[in-house]
């Protein structure tokens, strides 16, 4: 069963799932480095989504006041 979205458990159950692919040797040895940069990667990738998510707001918020002001 799915534990309910924005619980701790749900949490944990996500960060297990991630946990498990790390190996110590084998095919995927370079594991732990790769789960370590794929983690700064989607920070990152949120920190430029919302930084162009702000330009935006601030595009429509001048089109909104010229129409209001014209």
């Amino acid at each position: 069963m799915t534990e309910p979205y924005g619980t701790v458990k749900f949490y944990a159950d996500q960060f297990a799932d991630i946990l498990a692919d790390v190996e110590l040797e084998g095919h995927y040895e370079d594991s732990a480095d790769n789960i370590i940069q794929g983690f700064y990667k989607a920070i990152d990738g949120w920190l430029e989504y919302h930084k162009d998510q702000s330009e935006a707001y601030k595009r429509m918020k001048a089109k909104v006041k010229a129409a209001l002001d014209g």
